[in-house]
């Protein structure tokens, strides 16, 4: 069985794409992967030269409950998923800089 990725992207017709979050059974909370796909998506956008609009929604009742609990307390004793976390970070504000029109 193939693992479900915690974001889709699809394209929605013509210059609209959806991503959405897709992590339902935790209400769509930031995690590890989350965090690491996003600016991946942003990127693959970026490159979209149809892509005009972006709608980002949430699987299920939850857009998004934040950052994963259990994700956040994992920080407090494993250095190396915090030093992920910032790289990843900063990842993301250049992925999201480079997306601006």
């Amino acid at each position: 069985m193939s693992k479900v990725s915690a974001v889709r992207s699809v394209a929605a017709g013509g210059d609209v794409r959806i991503v959405t979050l897709n992590r339902p059974d935790r209400p769509n909370g930031v995690s590890e992967e989350l965090r690491r796909r996003l600016p991946e998506v942003w990127r693959e956008l970026a490159d979209d030269t149809r892509a005009r609009t972006v709608v980002l929604t949430g699987a299920g009742l939850v857009f998004s409950a934040g950052g994963d609990f259990d994700h956040l307390l994992r920080h407090h004793t494993d250095p190396d998923l915090r030093e992920r976390s910032i790289r990843c970070s900063a990842g993301t504000a250049t992925a999201t800089a480079t997306a601006t029109y």
